[in-house]
């Protein structure tokens, strides 16, 4: 008894020693101007006691052991605070350089409200945890001039991505912007290739003064992705996430006729015969083709880990990634795995090193019938949208043909041709960069950087022997491609701060930078392959062809940037830049950049004080440079030659004329810009800006007596015009609750200056596009005046005669001679490009739930709507495809108000083909909660623990009856359509 009485008194006595061990401390948070500091994080070091402070700055710290003797304050933007523990502690946060910092070129980065430029700074929130395969998909509608399309949804291909800064800045010569990566400049190909869980920040340049510092590769902006570094003083801090979900058609495809309907169609017009009209009928198929070729449910998961932290001199980010998605139609499917090192360590107080690396590793499987070709019966969009639903696809399994097909002759199952010719692509992608940076005297930076960004690709695809057989006799077919390429970038820079009596801010850069890039392709193929086990290339008995390709490129850069502040009230900046290019003739092959930029903060002067309770920052900012454009042919400017066979002899031709004046393409962009804040909960960005083209890097045609058709030189000019407004609003601000509203909007107007020969108007019929000077890029195509219901022939308007479709015809206004349909072609008034680009989205958080939503829309854009041709045309009908219900409207008697002309009559390439593509979409909508902070204090060994469920292109409004109106096109034909994903995750914080 008495044992156990000394028992219970000694745990009494160590109950009350841990209590007495911990105790609570209380604070409060300003800004250096004496503002409270919501949501700074408020923790012990080596602990998991860790809080925020409310909307007044005040923090309670519970828990706090009796040993600790520090508590760390810190806030993003703002320097990380260390104070002693106190009853009550009052802490002062001071803006951090770096915090809210962007990279806008060569050197230190720059504290946003300093920079003269056009720039915007997104976050890696945006694109982390989203269900895309290429992180610029997630940037949609996130920045304003930022124009993003999506392609293609087949999860097999890489580059379906199409972006542009403020427009289509020329004609012939690319017109996506630089993308850069860590410092070092990159291809497309590592969007899709990037790790979303990675990145920190992506930075959008875009005014001259932000890109005329990387000169002749930024004509049309910059892209600058920040990834993930380590932190200095931070214990590891190990993150690991998990998705999973599934994807699918992001919208039906078409309007096609039910069987019952198509048999009544083509018996109405003579397409069949009485007694196979019955015999159809009688079999009772109605086939859905789009539930057959495109899965409802593919699925999809990721998996992300990273580990971060550092020590007073070394930080280190080590991360991994595995990306595993089927695509939603057969064949298609995507497994990715990344690998990156982000290590710095100051080895010297003025020695600092470290490198980044990233290597990626892809095997992609495309559906190699999902193209665009019009003669593509077998694309899944093509066979859901135009197979009559009478067919069926599994008659005879032995031999894979559909069942009813027999007046096509051979005809399998669209899903038997991916397995019958499978192609598959392996990609390895590396980017990395090294670097040394010394400071041999105050204010003063040297630093060299390595960077090399390099591509191994491998194609793999085959025809196999059984399937050559079942289609009627023949071998089969082995193709093998191996593409290496590589750019080395070395980079050297003196930068030096100084200030002058406290007012004056100057910090001075020079640089040289040099470019060396290869590239080397080998193909080769064989045929007679006997045996489907056996596809190697040397399994082939007849060797068909091989070929190689490679080429190499190279630059030499010098520049300098001059950045002055007067009291962090005036700013200024001039940039200049001397570049090289290994691809243009010997007379024009450097060329020089300039750029200067102002900007005013009107809140530093004394008479804005007045307004500083309800304005909370005004800074205008106007700016004027020039860059350029060198996204051409590597050899287009030499007299080049090749070899070919003539009557069965070796011969050679001349293949390419010289231009030893072929130069750079220079773009001179204005632009003024105004930034406001209101209460500091309402910030409105307004940008106006004018981008002029000059030299612009055209292929010219040439008279075919030349022997040519084309030629590339600087004939051209184009101006880009327009407006940007992005709008920041946080509604309600407070402890447990936030709310905030965000939209972005840009208007840009395309304009052509001049054409070569002097002409004033260019017409491509081929391309369905006019080039005409004080205009711009027009669609040009004859008018559709729609249907005479008197005799249900479609009308035309004449040439310089317009209007909308009706039904009555005008003899002065309007033809209904087909034969005439060539001279009919005429500007159609309908823009290529469309002018406006927007989104806009919300946040709403309650504690630890949280509900976003973004949506992206373009207005006024348009495309030719192939498919709507090939299931609405005769031609197609009496061939036998399926057709669009419209169909059902041709007209058939007089009175008819049709909207297709009667059956006798066949669709033409007109404007009743150009359809209005503006869309509004959906782009993500994602819930996510986070557990309770005291459930993780609890477990002395979560730091937190998020759960999210998101949606990704969830609805679309749209008047296209195509296929997707995402589309960067002029023309959609078979499209692999958008996809539509759902996923749940688990993100866990050690």
């Amino acid at each position: 008894m008495n044992k156990k009485l000394v028992l219970m008194g000694a745990g009494l006595l160590l109950t009350a020693a841990t209590a007495s061990a911990q105790k609570l401390v209380t604070g409060h948070v300003t800004d250096a101007q004496g503002q409270p500091v919501m949501g700074a994080t408020v923790r012990v070091p080596g602990t998991k006691v860790i809080t925020t402070t409310d909307a007044n700055g005040n923090f309670k710290l519970s828990g706090v052991p009796a040993s600790a003797k520090k508590i760390m304050v810190s806030y993003i933007g703002m320097n990380t605070a260390t104070v002693s523990v106190a009853g009550n502690v009052q802490v002062v946060l001071k803006d951090n350089e770096l915090g809210e910092a962007v990279v806008i070129g060569y050197g230190t980065a720059k504290k946003v409200g300093t920079v003269v430029g056009s720039v915007k700074k997104v976050g890696g929130s945006v694109v982390e945890n989203k269900p895309a395969t290429n992180v610029a998909d997630a940037l949609q509608g996130q920045v304003a001039g930022l124009n993003i399309a999506n392609n293609s949804g087949d999860v097999g291909t890489t580059q379906n991505i199409s972006i542009n800064v403020r427009g289509v800045g020329s004609l012939s010569a690319s017109s996506e912007p630089l993308i850069v990566v860590d410092g070092v400049p990159a291809g497309a190909a590592m969007l899709s290739m990037l790790g979303p869980s990675d990145i920190e920040s992506i930075t959008t340049l875009k005014d001259a003064s932000a890109t005329s510092i990387y000169g002749s590769r930024a004509a049309n902006g910059v892209i600058y992705i920040t990834t993930k570094k380590g932190r200095s003083n931070e214990k590891a801090q190990i993150h690991v996430s998990q998705n999973v979900g599934w994807s699918q058609l992001a919208r039906s495809i078409g309007n096609p006729m039910s069987a019952d309907e198509l048999l009544d169609f083509q018996l109405e017009n003579g397409i069949i015969y009485p007694q196979t009209y019955a015999y159809f009928k009688g079999h009772g198929a109605n086939t859905d083709w789009q539930k057959h070729m495109f899965d409802n449910a593919a699925p999809l998961h990721t998996t992300d880990f990273s580990i971060r932290g550092g020590s007073e001199k070394t930080t280190y980010y080590v991360s991994a990634s595995f990306l595993k998605q089927n695509g939603i139609t057969y064949g298609s499917s995507v497994k990715r795995t990344t690998l990156r090192t982000n290590i710095e360590t100051k080895a010297k107080d003025w020695l600092k090193f470290g490198i980044a690396q990233s290597i990626g590793f892809s095997e992609n499987s495309a559906n190699r019938f999902a193209d665009t070709r019009s003669d593509n019966v077998n694309s899944p969009s093509t066979v859901a949208a135009s197979w009559p639903r009478y067919w069926e696809p599994y008659s005879m399994k032995s031999t894979h043909q559909v069942w009813g097909t027999d007046s096509w002759g051979i005809l399998f199952d669209p899903n038997y041709y991916v397995d019958a010719a499978p192609s598959k692509v392996e990609n390895l992608v590396y980017n990395g960069t090294a670097f040394a940076e010394i400071t041999p005297v105050k204010g003063l930076t040297l630093r060299s950087q390595l960077g090399l960004y390099a591509i191994g690709n491998r194609l793999k695809s085959v025809i196999m022997p059984s399937y050559a057989q079942l289609a009627g006799g023949g071998t089969g077919s082995a193709a093998r491609q191996s593409v290496q390429s590589s750019s080395w970038t070395i980079t050297n820079t003196a930068e030096y701060k100084f200030n002058v009596n406290d007012n004056n801010h100057f910090t001075l850069l020079v640089g040289q930078e040099g470019i060396k890039a290869s590239y080397d392709e080998f193909t080769a193929q064989a045929d007679g392959l006997l045996d489907d086990r056996l596809t190697n290339l040397s399994a082939g008995t007849v060797p068909a062809a091989a070929s190689e390709s490679n080429y190499k490129y190279e630059y030499l850069s010098f520049f300098g940037r001059a950045d002055y502040d007067f009291k962090q009230k005036y700013y200024a900046n001039f940039t200049v830049r001397s570049d090289a290019s290994s691809r243009f003739g010997k007379s024009n092959r450097r060329a020089m950049f300039y750029s200067g930029g102002v900007m005013w903060d009107m809140m530093q002067e004394a008479f804005m004080r007045p307004a500083s309770t309800w304005l909370t920052n005004l800074q205008l900012k106007a700016s004027v440079g020039s860059t350029g454009n060198s996204s051409i042919g590597n050899y287009t400017h030499l007299s080049l030659s090749g070899n070919t066979q003539y009557g069965g002899e070796q011969a050679s031709y001349y293949a390419q004329f010289p231009n030893s004046d072929l130069g750079w393409e220079k773009q001179i962009q204005t632009n003024v810009g105004l930034t406001a804040s209101f209460f500091g909960k309402l910030t409105l960005d307004f940008n106006w800006y004018n981008r002029k083209t000059k030299n612009m890097l055209m292929s010219m045609p040439l008279p075919y007596t030349t022997g040519m058709s084309a030629m590339m030189k600087n004939i051209g000019e184009m101006t880009n015009r327009g407006i940007e407004v992005e709008i920041n609003y946080d509604i309600v601000r407070t402890k447990d609750w936030y709310v905030n509203f965000h939209t972005t909007y840009s208007y840009n107007t395309n304009k052509i200056d001049k054409l070569f020969y002097g002409l004033d108007q260019w017409d491509n019929k081929g391309a369905l596009i006019s080039y005409m000077v004080g205009k711009g890029l027009n669609y040009y195509m004859p008018i559709f005046a729609g249907v005479d219901e008197q005799d249900g022939a479609p009308m035309w308007y004449k040439v310089g005669h317009s209007g909308k479709a009706g039904y009555t015809y005008n003899p002065e206004t309007m033809t209904k001679d087909e034969s005439q349909i060539e001279s009919l072609y005429q500007d159609t008034g309908k823009k290529r490009f469309a002018p406006h680009h927007g989104g806009f989205g919300f946040q709403v958080s309650w504690k630890g739930l949280t509900l976003a939503a973004d949506f992206a829309y373009v207005l006024g854009k348009y495309m030719v709507n192939n498919d709507y041709y090939l299931n609405t045309s005769s031609s197609a009908a009496t061939q036998g495809m399926n057709l669009d219900r419209d169909a059902l409207q041709m007209w058939k008697k007089p009175g008819d108000h049709a909207i297709l002309p009667a059956f006798k009559y066949n669709s033409q390439f007109d404007t009743h083909l150009l359809e209005n593509s503006s869309f509004l979409r959906m782009k993500n909508l994602q819930l996510s909660y986070d557990l309770p902070t005291k459930w993780m204090q609890a477990t002395r060994f979560f730091e937190n623990i998020r759960i999210t469920f998101t949606g990704r292109n969830l609805f679309t409004v749209t008047k296209f009856k195509g296929v997707d109106p995402e589309v960067d096109s002029n023309l959609t034909a078979g499209n692999y359509p958008a996809t539509r994903q759902y996923t749940l995750g688990v993100d866990v914080t050690f």
